[in-house]
């Protein structure tokens, strides 16, 4: 069974008002008769809850009380206690719920409430978590005008040629070009590419941000950024046309809005005689004719699907087989089409509406047909049915369900939305109803899986799970959502909105409205755009996720916020928290990730904390104590510098909500907490945890693993081990319970492959090779189960790294590959991956090593088109992703910091009193060289600390090597006089720039 959502589109936040006001009668009577008369309210308010058949008077009615219900909660909430004169402001607010139901009797609104069909329905019934996850677009019907269109983009003109698409939302515009571009991508037509999406909300400066990076991917390190602050948009315009002007190009800009955008993406891209290209999407004509200034562009306008085209996508996207259709129902289909008018779009969205069993088709779809009974027999034109069928997929849907589909537009519509953050807003807001069995959590994410099977919204993938990690929403949809939720007053700027957000830097005039009644505000960008949050008073969410320059001194008037249930700092640059935030009551989400932030504040009473997330906090017994609440916590450090496994083995088994548990194993973590490890887990095989995470597990800890079965509950076991380790470790064979593995071996052998392939339940591998010039895997073994896999191969010589035999991973359907540019020395034979052999695959990201100056760029061409060849070969068209990777440029200062050591007097350039970090290393090994920046950012910040470079393979280099028993690269000694203080093997970012912090202070 599942209750009513506290706060919901229609009802606004009546249900929270009734379980506030309710515990306050005993001391408070007055309130007892307010109580009354919310609850008579409310059960007027739920004849109009469920429904689509309702007059403008009865939405304005409804609008009306939700503000009222809204000024009586903010009133009440603040209230500490309640004098005599608050009694006469209760008095005033039942006079107005007096007033308010009399209006509703005056004005006989009660005769329009809905009929049976719409009822307010709270459950979303039954059904299995998920149906099918698609992770590519279904595309039917276009293949004509891919092939025209490609046509034009690869002829042999020499100037710059411009194709534009045009037409309605909804039409397949973005689909096609996504096709185009990705056929081009794998051809390798263009060594420069781009494919951004415009839209409603985005600014032009951070699509020609998002353009000059993608363009640069080559040309620089991947993981640099363009900031969107910091620059004007004349200079980014200056800098995209000067890369660009002499270089063959092929961009792909979508969903154009607006005659200046075109202005300005004409400025940012040259007109040169290198037979480049662009290509763009519109709804409006107008805009397609802006970009043909040229004779030989084009300007082409999307048709409609023919009814062949038409039923082949409706029998793609239909749940249910056609051979199970009903001979009712194929006739209705025939209608149903009609009224889609040939729009994709149309026909998905009605597919998603039809998405039941057998046995509820043909209910549903004369459920179809009776609310929309007028396209059957009239003309309509397709924005019409378009906004019909997005109405009656709307009116279907449950009610908390529909209050979670309109909350999509607090975020941008043109990027991806991610799935955990949203479900954590969803439950902060109050929209997700109690159900009876489930955590909030769980609830959320079946509603996530709902919208999906319904086709409402699509789902985003990445190469960390073999689940959505988000979503995306068609610009029709969000379009549809927009307007319903201005309608609400449910997601605006305005005053009184249940949310306000804020992203793009050239609207500031929407942080400027009068926010002093808002309940939510979602903000990034630049901090010192953020409005004054302590007269935000009444705000429950405040998601700050990735906005820049955000000080702590700009913390302290959170913790004035006495209302606060949800706080993102993630990506922020907050080092720590204020004690007040700890001490808020309401408080029940804390999202750090992505933060330096490693200790919490001291907590003064017991909090409401629900979900913690950090990257590596540590955590005290005291303040695990005063967090009862938990039911996410991720990742706390355990350690001798974090929570000893003792204490948390203490703490965890009180902790009986606890779903989903992260810990980092500190690099210090001494064996002689094995004892404390055993209790951990003894007492986490008893526990409800649906997710566990062990990150940097060291391998003496596997045995235990072994010994002490897991949550029998447990559905996702994340591991992750600790440094580089000469093989696979037999043990591993051993943990069926694992789902996802990230792994660093030197060599993978025959029976260790096997090993892998053994693990019962595994869908995410993540194996990093070192050392090892080739693995292969054959169908024999197994894999069975694996969705996604991450082969990182570090080895710097000749070698394929890894091959499949045909038919090998048959489930696999994303593959990521970071391959080392020198495979193209080798012969051409000998780098066939395989991926043409792989039967699911959807998805490969490569990114080629090119790390090691001494290759030429025809070498890393031959590389890169090997994979194209094998990509395009593989019967399920996956997409293809290219990446290149140079030496991320290390500024002259920081070069100079650390200093290379070439001969055996390198012993003379140690202070006694300074604390020296040694890196020994190897050219050929890319570990090394992705540590190189690394350790000349730490010698950049701490000026009173000594840093070395050996090179191992120099040939007097060797003997130091061997004296100081270095076994592998990179590793780094830590010393000081002459004495070894500490080591750190592999390329472990985080634990060196932690030892650094660590001995840096003690060595003062």
């Amino acid at each position: 069974m599942e209750g009513p959502p506290m706060v919901c589109y229609s009802m606004g936040s009546i249900n929270s008002l009734v379980e506030k006001i309710t515990p306050l009668m005993e001391n408070h009577p007055k309130t007892k008769k307010l109580l009354q008369d919310l609850k008579s309210l409310r059960v007027e308010m739920n004849k109009f809850a469920g429904g689509r058949a309702t007059g403008e008077q009865v939405k304005v009615w409804m609008k009306q009380v939700r503000e009222m219900v809204y000024d009586i909660e903010d009133w009440i909430y603040l209230k500490k206690d309640f004098s005599e004169s608050d009694m006469e402001e209760i008095e005033d607010f039942r006079d107005e719920i007096q007033e308010a139901r009399s209006r509703c009797l005056r004005y006989e609104l009660l005769k329009q409430a809905p009929t049976s069909d719409a009822e307010i329905v709270y459950s979303t019934g039954p059904r299995g978590r998920r149906l099918f996850l698609e992770e590519r677009t279904v595309f039917v019907g276009r293949d004509h005008p891919k092939s025209e269109l490609l046509g034009h983009l690869k002829d042999e003109q020499k100037d710059l040629k411009v194709v534009s698409i045009h037409g309605r939302g909804g039409h397949g515009k973005t689909a096609l070009a996504k096709e185009i571009y990705g056929d081009i991508y794998i051809k390798g037509q263009f060594e420069y590419k781009a494919f951004v999406s415009v839209g409603r909300n985005s600014s032009m400066k951070t699509t020609l941000i998002e353009i000059l990076r993608q363009v640069k991917s080559s040309e620089v390190d991947a993981s640099q950024t363009w900031s969107s602050n910091d620059e004007q948009i004349n200079e980014i315009i200056n800098e995209l046309w000067g890369f660009l002007h002499t270089k063959r190009y092929f961009i792909c800009i979508d969903d154009i809005r607006t005659a200046n955008d075109s202005e300005v993406i004409l400025c940012a891209l040259p007109d040169n005689d290198l037979r480049s290209r662009i290509l763009t999407t519109t709804r409006m004509k107008d805009i397609a004719i802006l970009f043909s200034r040229r004779p030989n562009d084009v300007v082409y306008e999307m048709m409609a699907l023919n009814k062949t085209d038409s039923k082949s996508l409706f029998r793609n996207c239909l749940y249910v087989q056609e051979e199970e259709w009903t001979d009712h129902f194929k006739e209705l289909s025939k209608e149903i089409l009609e009224v889609c008018g040939g729009l994709p779009l149309a026909i998905i969205v009605t597919a998603g509406f039809l998405w039941r069993t057998s046995a509820e088709l043909p209910l549903q779809s004369e459920k179809l047909k009776k609310a929309i009974p007028s396209e059957f027999d009239e003309f309509y034109s397709e924005s019409q049915a378009m906004r019909k069928i997005l109405d009656v997929s709307y009116a279907d849907l449950p009610q908390p369900l529909k209050s979670c589909f309109l909350y999509l537009t607090a975020f941008s519509g043109n990027y991806d939305i991610k799935k955990d953050r949203l479900v954590r807003r969803w439950v902060a807001e109050g929209l997700i109803p109690e159900r009876h069995g489930n955590s909030s959590w769980e609830t959320g994410e079946s509603y996530f899986d709902e919208l999906i099977s319904r086709r409402l919204i699509q789902p985003a993938f990445d190469g960390n799970d073999d689940q959505p990690i988000g979503c995306t929403v068609h610009g029709v949809v969000f379009d549809f959502l927009e307007s319903m939720s201005s309608k609400e007053n449910f997601i605006t700027p305005e005053q009184k909105s249940l949310v306000a957000s804020s992203c793009d830097e050239e609207k500031d005039d929407a942080i400027l409205l009068k926010l002093s009644r808002v309940r939510s505000l979602a903000f990034s960008g630049d901090a010192g755009r953020i409005p004054n949050l302590s007269a935000l008073k009444h705000l429950r969410v405040l998601d700050l996720e990735d906005t820049k320059g955000l000080a702590n001194e700009r913390l302290e008037s959170i913790g004035h916020l006495s209302l606060l249930r949800y706080l993102g700092l993630g990506g922020t640059d907050v080092t720590e928290l204020p004690q007040q935030i700890m001490a808020l009551e309401q408080l029940t989400t804390l999202d750090l990730r992505r933060t330096s932030l490693k200790r919490l504040p001291v907590l003064s009473r017991d909090t409401k904390l629900m979900s913690l997330l950090a990257d590596q906090l540590a955590i005290t017994p005291r303040q695990m104590s005063r967090m009862q609440n938990l039911e996410e916590l991720s990742k706390v450090l355990m350690g001798p510098d974090g929570s000893l496994a003792s204490e948390l083995a203490r703490h965890v088994n009180k902790l009986g909500s606890l779903r989903m548990l992260g810990i980092r194993i500190s690099h210090r973590h001494s064996a002689m907490d094995r004892q404390g490890v055993k209790h951990l887990l003894e007492d986490l095989g008893k526990s409800n945890l649906q997710s566990l995470l062990l990150d940097n597990c060291p391998l003496p800890l596997l045995d235990l693993l072994v010994d002490y079965p897991l949550a029998q509950n447990l559905q996702k076991f994340e591991l992750r081990m600790h440094g580089c380790l000469p093989q696979v470790p037999q043990e591993i064979a051993s943990l069926i319970a694992i789902t996802h593995l990230h792994i660093n071996v030197e060599a993978v052998e025959e029976q260790a492959v096997r090993a892998l392939g053994s693990l019962p339940n595994l869908v995410v591998l993540r194996l990093d090779l070192n050392t090892s010039p080739s693995m292969t895997v054959s169908p024999k073994d197994g894999f069975q189960c694996l969705k996604v896999l991450w082969f990182n191969s570090q080895y710097g010589g000749v070698g394929k790294g890894i091959q499949f035999e045909a038919v090998a991973m048959p489930q696999l359907r994303r593959l990521r590959l970071e391959l080392d540019a020198q495979v193209a020395r080798s012969k051409h034979d000998a780098f066939d991956l395989g991926i043409q052999h792989l039967p699911s695959l959807v998805h490969v990201h490569a990114t080629i090593d090119w790390m090691n100056t001494t290759l030429t760029s025809s070498e890393v061409d031959a590389a890169e088109a090997k994979i194209r060849e094998q990509v395009s070969q593989n019967p399920n068209n996956p997409v293809l992703e290219l990446n290149r990777r140079q030496p991320r440029y290390i500024t002259k200062a920081s070069e100079e910091l650390v200093i290379t050591v070439n001969s055996l007097e390198w012993g003379k350039q140690i202070n006694p009193r300074k604390l020296v970090v040694v890196h020994f290393s190897a050219a050929w090994c890319r570990a090394s060289r992705k540590m190189s920046p690394v350790s000349a950012d730490l010698a950049e910040k701490y000026r009173n600390v000594v840093f070395l470079k050996v090179d191992v393979d120099v040939e007097e280099m060797e003997t130091v090597a061997t004296e100081f028993s270095i076994e592998g690269v990179p590793t780094f000694l830590f010393m000081k006089g002459g004495d070894i203080k500490h080591r750190v093997e592999g390329a472990d970012k985080e634990e060196l720039e932690d030892m650094v912090e660590e001995l840096a202070d003690l060595m003062l």
